[in-house]
């Protein structure tokens, strides 16, 4: 739930909020009062911004507050949701559903659950040619090397200018 419980003496940094003062008060985009309350504002406080009762206010917000609680909170445990889920799905899974799977959904099927297992314990997904990748590590550490070298040879005499000369 967003602060509700806020002072309503609460310091409000404005400079990060938009400038509403083109908007009639019951004109102000919808995202922008649900912006406020992700910033956890309080129904009064936001009020006080757009110039209107905060009755309006809740009224403008009745019905969305509650999905934007839900999606913050969905936001914060997606991997828990998701990992029941998953669970509830392979465990709905019988032996006759697998067995009416024609062979193409069975191997894209069996190629993704691998990859998800090796990316769960840790494991590369993509096959890679570490020595192909050191190669290319040296190869850029010698030419870093070389660059540096020809730089630190090479001084260029800038020859002084007298300001009282014409050009």
């Amino acid at each position: 739930m967003y602060n509700q419980g806020m002072s309503e003496t609460a310091l409000i940094d404005t400079s990060t909020l938009p400038d509403l003062s083109i908007y009639n008060p019951k004109d102000i985009p919808l995202s922008v009062l649900i912006d406020y309350r992700r910033r956890g504002l309080t129904y009064r406080q936001i009020a006080k911004l757009v110039g209107c009762s905060h009755v309006n206010v809740i009224k403008r917000l009745e019905g969305y507050c509650q999905d934007i609680d839900t999606v913050e909170s969905y936001k914060r445990n997606r991997a828990d949701v998701l990992a029941v889920v998953q669970s509830k799905i392979l465990h709905n899974i019988t032996k006759s559903d697998i067995t009416k799977c024609n062979l193409r959904d069975k191997v894209i099927s069996m190629g993704v659950l691998y990859d998800k297992e090796r990316l769960e314990r840790g494991q590369s997904t993509d096959i890679v040619d570490i020595r192909s990748l050191t190669m290319d590590i040296t190869d850029l550490v010698k030419q870093c090397q070389d660059k540096l070298a020809v730089d630190d040879k090479q001084t260029v005499d800038i020859p002084a200018t007298d300001s009282s000369e014409e050009v």
